[in-house]
């Protein structure tokens, strides 16, 4: 009778000393927090922080001109291109407006240092068309400059870098150029000088150069200029 009830301890006293090692085992692998870097969730505010901060970072420098996607910004697409035009080298070092290449032509201006037009190097062609050219690559054909030399209407006084402006037949010979800059406004803030980018003025009529020039020049006063806008 004592031996059984001393076999009875022991068994019982087996089954806790099995149930405590079981308990003990279950808690160590039991995970007592999650893993930070499984479960937590991602901070998309600090991930977009750094996208943006990564993209306003880059170096826009180098990049083709695109067309521009938004009709309101075409100004500016026209801008670029014509800075393009003149010296994809320049537009490309962020200098733009400026070239490798300079000519003497009742002073020094920059002319074009590259085959932009496909004409040769330098060669924009008829003034218009080389406009016409501008404004199609900028736009992505989005526009083109109307027929014949008169359709320009807007007072050259209120122009702004990327307006066409151009010279109607009234006046005699006609001229069609792009406003790169405003050099100069009067008291009452109307323009009075101009640097413009063109073909086919600087060297004479028939040189078909591309180049960025001051306006009025020569027999050229500002006042026979209109703006055109599409």
């Amino acid at each position: 009778m004592k031996s059984s009830s001393f076999e009875t301890g022991a068994l019982a006293m087996l089954f806790v000393i099995m149930a405590v090692a079981i308990f003990v085992v279950c808690s160590q692998n039991k995970p007592t927090e999650q893993n930070s870097e499984l479960n937590s969730v991602p901070d998309i505010s600090s991930i977009n922080n750094e996208i943006n901060s990564e993209a306003n970072n880059q170096d826009t420098t180098g990049l083709p001109v695109i067309a521009s996607g938004y009709p309101e910004q075409w100004r500016d697409a026209i801008y670029r291109e014509i800075c393009y035009a003149l010296s994809s080298t320049c537009y490309n070092q962020g200098r733009w407006g400026q070239s490798t290449r300079t000519v003497n032509w009742y002073g020094t201006w920059f002319a074009g240092d590259w085959n932009y037009c496909g004409l040769g190097i330098g060669i924009g062609g008829e003034c218009k068309a080389f406009a016409n050219t501008i404004v199609e690559r900028a736009t992505g054909n989005r526009y083109h400059l109307p027929s014949g030399y008169d359709y320009a209407t807007g007072d050259i006084g209120w122009c702004r870098p990327g307006d066409i402006i151009q010279r109607p037949t009234r006046y005699g010979v006609p001229h069609t150029a792009i406003v790169f800059a405003v050099l100069a406004r009067d008291q009452n803030g109307r323009a009075t000088l101009i640097d413009v980018i063109d073909a086919n003025f600087v060297g004479g009529r028939g040189s078909q150069l591309i180049a960025r020039h001051k306006l009025p020049m020569t027999s050229y006063p500002l006042s026979q200029f209109r703006v055109w806008t599409p």
